[in-house]
């Protein structure tokens, strides 16, 4: 999972490719409504709601992550609140 920066529209998008073949599954931007919900059992993955652009056309999906170690899951939050801040502050 990344997060990328365009600096041209001053926005942030979260992106996420299947390792071997490198199809686009997440392409989600991170809006000022953007939420990280914890999911239940786990301390190592986020549940995320928002326009999805994988497939070329917009879909509101649900989607999940998860990642090996608690620590790079809180990282991940981090990251994302650290964009949302960003974002609420200009």
């Amino acid at each position: 999972m990344k997060v990328l920066f365009n600096p041209t529209a001053k926005s942030y998008r979260l992106l996420l490719r299947r390792e071997q073949v490198h199809k686009v599954v997440c392409n989600m931007r991170i809006s000022p409504g953007f939420e990280l919900l914890p999911m239940k059992n786990s301390d190592k993955s986020w549940i995320m709601n928002g326009m999805n652009f994988a497939e070329g056309d917009a879909d509101f999906e649900q989607l999940a992550v998860k990642f090996k170690e608690p620590a790079t899951a809180q990282e991940f939050k981090s990251v994302v609140d650290e964009c949302l801040d960003v974002l609420l502050s200009t």
